[in-house]
């Protein structure tokens, strides 16, 4: 029988399988051929795989920093090549070993200088680091993040402000970056903080009501605070009706992130959109002097379990704290760790990192990019040069006149970061790409275009940031108002048509007289070409979002299909049929919307969307 002709045959068998390992051993060459890459953990390896069985062109360790090197010895010898990722500034293995082979008698180690290689190293990573030093490579691109302050402090900290990170489109906010809270009558006895586990829980329990399509973790600083948080919250579950229901559909496991509560050391590996960190430690008296004992972070590698706490976080980080920066006394004999933690509750406190560097206030890098900054501030707009932290940053940042806090547009200019950048792909597309991914709207200027025609260049970008904005004349609430009412009219008028007419009613498109309306504006403000505004588009799916509640009301406004950050990416995207709404829309957005409201509505919004999808200002 071939290898293939196994495989055929083991697929079809209802009972008494072979061994995975004794099809892959009889059948290796043809598995290959059909899945030439395997997935597998180390321990599978040596489980699954016999000795000479197969052999791999490359093998690629990833999480390296968590694999001990004897784990790791029977996956190299299976491969011609080796690639060892991880991160050395992380925790190594939780379980700690002293040696790769069989202790030697006592008699026989102490009469030479008998030693193996791996035995001082705690991880395969710091092996490979040693053995292959001048071969190491650093990815720089930081992804997860999607606000910068998420991820500033361990960049300058542990990394040497070597990362690459990304501005975001909008300062940070109740739902995006850094959050200090202070716990005034917060308490540490025993390793105890009640009133802050009381608070904390509370405002997990809070999030899961009013976000629950935000995935949540909550740590502890160690394993008696988070189960006092777990108490405070089942308190909590038991007060409430409803909640019950909340948190177990937020701590199922079919969820890709559940809802979890967990303590400092077992959290590497786990990421979430929102994190809340119980700090723990604090004064024995509201107002007392903290004591200067700190459990695990006063350790050997206690900045590196800092680092993982640090960084865990997608989209908001909310710190928990009865104690201040300057509670903790570091002196020239602390750990890093104290260090760390210190210089971390400072940015919380001040977003400065130790340095004196901020976030934005970079003067700018050329005179090209200066002259086009002027420019704009002359037209009225307000520019941050340069934001961001760490090496990227967005040549000029236009904030939005209407929303301070929000940036409008982002310029990239072919200054300095353009030019030191090596590959083309880097620098043309999948820079543009991550920012996009991340809400911003990219406008770019050449260095030849604006030296030849200012004027030209300077009338363009200003023509995209008036379509970004919107017509001024409808950018208030007031529009919205009149919208709103001249719909409740409308279903007031066909209200009282009859009851039998109502039940077989079909859901309408737009309305007739919000229709009227939008003809009245465009008879009245500036023409579009054969569409509607940005703004009376908005108002449009406003005006449709509030009659979706009416006719949903049971359904969750955080699922929406016209929930507000879906309204945002709409307006900027402009889906007009479902083809495109799948390859605009981002797959993040799209699994976190109600799909009975996407069918009910979808010709509506589309209709609405495709009202302006010819817009020329």
């Amino acid at each position: 029988m071939t290898e293939l002709a196994l495989l055929a045959a083991c697929i079809n068998m209802q009972r008494r399988h072979p061994s995975i390992r004794d099809v892959t051993t009889r059948a290796g060459r043809a598995l290959q051929a059909i899945k030439p890459c395997f997935m597998m953990g180390p321990l599978s390896v040596a489980q699954y795989l016999a000795p000479g069985a197969l052999d791999f062109d490359l093998v690629i360790m990833d999480e390296a920093s968590q694999i001990r090197p004897e784990d790791a010895i029977g996956a190299v010898a299976r491969g011609g090549q080796l690639v060892v990722v991880g991160d050395d500034k992380q925790l190594p293995p939780t379980s700690f070993f002293d040696r790769l082979s069989l202790d030697v008698e006592t008699s026989e180690a102490s009469s030479g200088d008998v030693s193996f290689v791996g035995e001082d190293d705690e991880s395969v990573l710091a092996l490979a680091n040693g053995a292959f030093h001048s071969e190491q490579g650093m990815l720089q691109w930081h992804y997860r993040s999607r606000h910068p302050e998420l991820i500033a402090f361990s960049n300058h900290q542990f990394y040497g402000s070597e990362l690459v990170v990304f501005p975001a489109p909008s300062e940070s906010n109740e739902q995006i970056g850094l959050t200090r809270i202070f716990v005034e009558d917060g308490c540490a006895n025993d390793g105890i903080n009640d009133a802050e586990a009381r608070i904390v829980a509370q405002a997990a329990v809070d999030h899961l009501r009013t976000r629950p399509n935000k995935s949540l973790m909550v740590v502890a600083m160690n394993i008696r605070q988070k189960e006092r948080i777990e108490e405070h919250v089942h308190r909590l579950e038991a007060a409430h009706g409803g909640l019950g229901r909340i948190l177990d559909e937020s701590e199922a496991e079919a969820r890709l992130e559940p809802f979890v509560v967990k303590n400092l050391e077992n959290v590497q590996g786990d990421e979430r959109d929102v994190v809340m960190i119980s700090m723990t430690y604090g004064p024995r008296q509201p107002g007392g002097k903290v004591e200067q004992y700190f459990g695990p972070i006063n350790q050997d590698k206690g900045h590196r379990r800092l680092n993982v706490l640090f960084t865990r976080a997608k989209e908001q980080m909310i710190v928990f704290t009865s104690m201040r920066a300057n509670d903790i006394q570091a002196g020239p004999q602390s750990s890093p760790g104290l260090y760390a933690l210190r210089g971390f509750l400072q940015f919380a406190e001040t977003k400065q990192l130790p340095s004196g560097s901020r976030l934005t206030g970079k003067p700018p890098e050329s005179p090209f990019e200066e002259a086009v900054a002027r420019e704009l501030e002359r037209a009225g707009y307000a520019v941050e040069p340069q934001l961001g932290v760490g090496h990227y940053r967005i040549d000029i940042a236009i904030r939005n006149p209407d929303v301070p806090d929000q940036f409008l547009l982002g310029v990239e200019c072919d200054g300095a970061t353009y030019h030191s950048t090596l590959s083309a792909r880097d620098r043309d597309r999948l820079r543009q790409e991550v920012l996009e991914n991340l809400g911003w709207e990219i406008e770019r200027i050449w260095s030849v275009d604006w030296f030849q025609d200012p004027a030209r260049e300077l009338k363009r970008l200003l023509e995209r940031l008036e379509q970004l904005r919107g017509p001024q004349d409808v950018h208030s609430p007031a529009l919205f108002e009149t919208l709103l009412q001249a719909e409740k009219t409308a279903q007031d008028a066909e209200g009282q048509s009859g009851t039998d007419q109502k039940q077989t009613r079909q859901p309408d498109r737009i309305p007739g007289q919000l229709k009227m309306t939008f003809d009245e504006k465009l008879a009245r403000g500036p023409r579009v070409k054969d569409g509607l505004t940005r703004e009376e588009m908005r108002a449009a799916l406003v005006a449709l979002r509030e009659k979706i509640e009416r006719e949903c009301g049971d359904a969750d406004p955080s699922r929406g299909i016209l929930r507000q950050s879906m309204l945002e990416e709409l307006l900027r995207k402009r889906p007009t049929d479902a083809d495109e709404w799948r390859t605009k829309i981002p797959l993040r957005l799209r699994q976190d919307t109600d799909g009975e409201q996407f069918k009910r509505y979808q010709e509506d919004l589309f209709e609405i969307l495709a009202s302006g999808a010819e817009l020329a200002l």
